[in-house]
């Protein structure tokens, strides 16, 4: 085998740690000590005698090696942590556990608790037994040495000088046949650092993070929070947002889980120390309560999302979601479709493109409408279309909760396609069906029904708007969805089309189901409140009037009793006129005569019920309609609209590396254990002052590994850089 020289720059002198630990190497130090790599095991040697084997990775036989070469003078505490890439503290805490317990002081029960009463400066007798250090399984460890009880460790040592390495051979063995992705440095590049971290896998998050909040994070380094313990660290705006966005792909989502996270390791992320504590973190939060920064950072959000295709324009789905709430402000209620009763809390609403993928988001007081968000969505989507030059038609689809005339002439007036179901659906005769409908849906399957397309009339909008009538032979379930495309122009979709789009409109309750689970979309960072809405801060807020609302549901159920009163009179005359009788006899009927009756009495309360209601107005003033009660609390919204935004886009972020991944990894079935696999690795991080080069530990599945070279090759491709003032470059290794 070939022998070659390692480099090690002097700036970081760390020999042990920088080498691979499947490969044979061996390191001369200058005093005559060697350390050598004979995998799966390691040699130290002093003055060419085995003193220490022991298997890579045992920590406790490594700690007593470390003790070994410090009693016997190969150096001191500042010598050896650099050569094994530790601090100088801890091989002055190995020293001492092992002044206090013996060899066991070693072992990590002890050493814990070692460093425990140290801390609460609890002085503990000497309990060790020295005479032990040679009993350990020598199939682990075999010591050839001994230690006087006269050699004494010291917990303040001298600083002598420090031992350098004199040469680092290592034998080129490839113990596997997986491919090693590394970037040599350039004769001018200077390396400034290594970190390890647990959660250097997130790293693969970054090149996507930095796509959508790039430009976004510059605009926030304008709001500094201030550490007051500590003033001179400080955290940035941007640094507060991506910590949120990292806690979140990390499943920390709150600042009371922070707490338990090693903020060191998370620092590396941030281009800081360590993350923020949990205080400067919660404070930071608060700060995207700011109305003007956090409009501009929801909006720019959206655009770089559909900018960058992370989002798909043209078709809408838009659905509402409740979110209870449990404290003691006397919120409005909303209906909880989990425990089926109105509650109080607050609904977000989702308008998701074509793929499930959510692109407008809004957190509403419960007594907004659906109505008004789908509204909301429609003039959002209408206004950056025309900013981006999208030329695509929008089609917006809902379920009945949005079945309204007023909506539905809006969107006409704005020339937005709807597709929707039909509310109070009278089945047809089975018979009538007969057109072929077929599509194939989301999940490769191929669906067919028999369909039968007519005109119906909406009070309040049209009397002919398109309804298509679909029947499933095989569960016998008959359903009818209206729409207005061709109304508005928009003529090129087929009915296969039509039906295959409403059809995807569960995409949307799919969004809900993952991101409840991997965003959490349901917690809350807090909420914040209106202030003094006894003052009439809350008069601009509109509301349905009840009264309104309660004479509109009896005039729908009168008229479809009168409507039942005219069938009935039309049948009786069918068999009446079959039967071939004088006319004149039809209205001495009996049964005819009680049936008209009824009917007249149901058109009289319906012409006085009009009338009452015509004297109403739909909505009121939320003040004027409570006089007389202690007012409701108002959500404020900013806050936690903003960090929404956030979610949404993570959960993008998501999705569009699992895109990228699927074409290195083929198997669908395994595709998001591959990603989680990957983004969960540890990585250490060489930082220079050209670039980042993340080297993420080998996964231990070769297909995983073959594909996550494949992967990181185009991540490489992006061209990323790290989101601070050095602009350095973000490259992956292996």
């Amino acid at each position: 085998m070939d022998n070659f020289l390692y480099n090690i720059p002097a700036e970081l002198n760390r020999a042990v740690y920088d080498m691979p630990e499947t490969k044979n190497w061996t390191i001369n130090l200058k005093n005559g000590a060697k350390i050598q790599n004979k995998y799966p095991n390691r040699r130290i040697y002093v003055h060419s005698t085995l003193v220490s084997e022991y298997k890579i990775g045992d920590l406790e036989s490594e700690r007593l090696a470390i003790i070994y070469m410090y009693l016997n003078g190969v150096g001191n505490q500042q010598a050896l942590a650099k050569i094994w890439g530790l601090h100088y503290n801890t091989i002055n805490n190995y020293a001492g556990a092992y002044k206090i317990y013996g060899m066991k002081g070693l072992q990590e029960f002890y050493y814990q608790e070692f460093l425990s009463n140290k801390k609460k400066n609890v002085k503990i007798e000497d309990v060790s037994d020295k005479s032990n250090i040679l009993e350990k399984d020598t199939e682990q460890l075999t010591f050839l040495m001994s230690i006087d009880d006269d050699n004494e460790v010291n917990e303040v040592v001298e600083v002598v000088e420090v031992v350098e390495v004199v040469e680092i051979k290592c034998d080129s063995i490839e113990i596997t046949n997986d491919k090693v992705i590394e970037v040599a440095l350039d004769e001018d590049e200077v390396t400034l650092n290594v970190v390890e971290s647990t959660v250097g896998g997130s790293f693969i998050y970054y090149p996507f993070v930095q796509q959508i909040y790039g430009s976004i994070l510059e605009q926030a380094d304008k709001f500094t929070i201030k550490n007051e313990a500590h003033p001179q660290k400080k955290y940035t705006l941007s640094k507060i947002i991506l910590t949120l966005i990292f806690y979140i792909f990390t499943h920390v989502f709150n600042p009371e889980i922070s707490k338990g996270v090693r903020r060191k390791e998370y620092g590396i992320l941030l281009g800081t120390d360590s993350s923020p504590c949990c205080k400067t973190f919660r404070e930071g939060i608060n700060l995207l309560s700011d109305i003007k920064f956090s409009t501009y950072m929801m909006k720019e959000t959206v655009k770089n999302n559909i900018k960058l295709g992370y989002v798909k324009m043209g078709i809408l789905y838009v659905d509402g979601h409740f979110v209870p709430y449990y404290a003691k402000k006397n919120l409005h209620k909303g209906y909880s479709t989990q425990r089926r009763m109105a509650m109080p809390g607050h609904y977000q609403n989702w308008a998701s493109d074509v793929n499930g993928r959510p692109v407008f988001f809004y957190v509403n007081n419960s007594f907004i409408k659906f109505t008004d968000a789908i509204k909301d969505s429609v003039i959002d989507a209408l206004k950056l279309m025309e900013e981006l030059d999208i030329k695509e038609r929008l089609i917006v689809v809902f379920d009945r909760g949005g079945y309204d005339s007023k909506l539905f002439n809006e969107l006409d007036n704005m020339k937005v396609g709807f597709i929707t179901w039909k509310k109070f659906n009278k089945k047809l005769d089975p018979s009538l069906l007969t057109e072929p409908l077929s599509y194939v849906n989301r999940g490769g399957k191929e669906l067919n029904y028999l369909s039968y397309k007519t005109k119906i009339e909406i009070k309040g909008y049209r009397k002919d708007v398109e309804a298509i009538a679909v029947y499933d032979e095989e569960t016998k379930i008959q359903a009818t969805f209206i729409n207005n495309l061709e109304h508005v122009g928009i003529t090129d979709k087929t009915d296969n089309y039509k039906i295959k789009t409403l059809d995807g409109r569960w995409s949307i309750e799919n969004f809900f189901k993952e991101s409840m689970v991997k965003e959490n979309i349901n917690h809350q960072f807090g909420y914040d409140f209106e202030e003094n809405p006894e003052q009439g801060e809350d008069i601009t807020y509109i509301v349905t009037d009840p009264k309104y609302v309660e004479l509109d549901k009896k005039i729908d159920r009168l008229e479809q009793v009168n409507s039942k009163y005219n069938d009935k009179k039309k049948e009786l005359l069918l068999k009446f006129e079959s039967s071939k009788k004088d006319l004149k006899n039809f209205y001495k009927n009996s049964k005819v005569k009680a049936i008209l009756n009824k009917s007249d009495a149901t058109r009289a309360e319906l012409k006085k019920l009009k009338e009452e209601i015509s004297l109403l107005k739909h909505t009121l003033n939320y003040s004027d309609l409570h006089k007389d009660e202690p007012r409701k609390d108002i959500l404020n919204t900013v806050k936690s609209s903003t960090i929404l935004s956030i979610k949404a886009s993570v959960f993008n972020i998501q999705k569009r590396l699992q895109d990228m991944a699927s074409e290195c990894f083929k198997d669908k079935r395994e595709l998001s254990k591959f990603i989680m696999a990957l983004t969960t690795t540890p990585a250490k991080i060489t930082i220079t002052n050209k670039a980042y080069y993340v080297k993420l530990k080998k996964l231990e599945t070769p297909q995983y590994q073959k594909s996550a070279e494949l992967l990181i090759e185009k991540l490489n491709k992006l061209d990323s850089t790290i989101m601070d003032s050095s602009e350095r470059k973000l490259i992956f290794q292996f």
